[in-house]
């Protein structure tokens, strides 16, 4: 190792500084330094990046906003919802934030920067989280593949969402809402099937003719409608949220109004413009709905209806759950039936219920001995 002043006669600033070192058999020298403790920092700096590289922990110095974008764009094992969502946090947020850094220069102050400005937007604590949640799992990818040392995201204190409670329908307001938009929206009987089997938006909207069985009285959920990436058309894909299929019953009355909207559709088909893509839940002229589409139309005809209340389509598939526990069908079959991985989604997700659904079922055990 050598540090030491410019004593060569050619160089005319003899008050420059330099290192020069050899290190695992590689060779470097830098020159140009003011003082003998700038040189011995940026000495200590070069060796520990040679030591990193040939251990295979290397240095990335690409943009930040570069590099996380190709990270995203080279993962294979996310959904396409789950991409368009990384996506939308990606530019709206978290590259503009790191835009001026290298991947290795940013920190755990860098990132309680990035989320206090967040926060400072008053963006929901979702988004916050979300954003939170992608960052973290970049840099510990990075860390995994030994590019990084450390996560950088260590130690940040990670941005908690409150639980919410369900908004829902009750059974009243649900049935006047159902009943004021069959005279309002042509949807009205996306809303009551909704209601009525406890579907997603995607799983509803995939929905094809094929995959209703009206002799017995089942749904056969095995697509759903998902974007490819923002800005591009939407598509099919096989296999729901969380599982590759599962049949889902409904009642005879619900028969009859697959009848009575079949008969109305195949009016439509008449037209020359309808595109038949087999869809139960088509536009007039037979091709997709976009689960955005569905939703303002949703709120449209909430807001237009006597029922005073702000809810998302979302509250229809709540509902249904609610009002089934309610009426004291067992936790694991409305599970079953709406489709989570796991049935302490759903409790966790209804346990508002559990106390009144206890105190139910203390009456009717009582009850047995009247």
């Amino acid at each position: 190792m050598v540090v030491r002043k410019h004593t060569d006669r050619k160089i005319k600033e003899t008050d420059l500084w330099y290192y020069e070192f050899q290190y695992q058999g590689i060779r470097r020298k830098k020159s140009g330094f003011k003082s003998r403790p700038e040189a011995e920092r940026a000495e200590a700096a070069e060796k520990e990046k040679i030591r990193r590289q040939l251990s295979g922990e290397y240095e990335i110095e690409e943009n930040m906003q570069d590099y996380i974008q190709e990270w995203l764009d080279g993962r294979r094992n996310i959904g396409d919802n789950t991409r368009s969502t990384y996506q939308i946090h990606l530019t709206n947020h978290i590259k503009p934030f790191f835009k001026n850094k290298t991947v290795n220069q940013v920190n755990p102050i860098d990132v309680k920067r990035f989320l206090d400005s967040l926060h400072e937007k008053e963006l929901s604590t979702a988004t916050v989280k979300k954003s939170y949640n992608i960052l973290n799992r970049f840099f510990n990818d990075l860390v995994k593949m030994k590019m990084l040392r450390e996560n950088p995201c260590d130690g940040i204190e990670k941005p908690k969402e409150q639980n919410k409670k369900v908004e829902v329908f009750d059974e009243k307001e649900l049935k006047e809402f159902l009943k004021f938009s069959e005279g309002y929206t042509r949807y009205s009987f996306a809303f009551k099937l909704a209601a009525h089997t406890g579907l997603r938006r995607g799983e509803l909207l995939a929905l094809q003719w094929r995959d209703i069985d009206l002799d017995n009285k089942t749904i056969y959920v095995r697509k759903r409608l998902v974007r490819a990436a923002i800005g591009t058309d939407r598509y099919m894909q096989d296999g729901t949220k969380t599982s590759i299929g599962r049949f889902v019953s409904f009642s005879e009355q619900m028969k009859k109004e697959f009848i009575k909207y079949k008969q109305l559709q195949d009016y439509e088909k008449e037209s020359n413009e309808y595109e038949d893509n087999d869809l139960v839940i088509a536009t007039q002229n037979g091709k997709f709905v976009s689960v955005d589409n569905l939703s303002r139309i949703f709120r449209n005809t909430l807001k237009a209806s006597p029922v005073n209340k702000q809810l998302s389509f979302h509250a229809l598939r709540h509902t249904h759950a609610t009002l089934m526990l309610k009426a004291g069908v067992q936790m694991k079959v409305v599970s079953e039936r709406l489709g989570h991985s796991s049935i302490k989604i759903t409790m966790d997700t209804y346990s508002h219920l559990l106390p009144s659904m206890e105190q139910d079922a203390v009456e009717r055990f009582e009850r047995l001995f009247e």
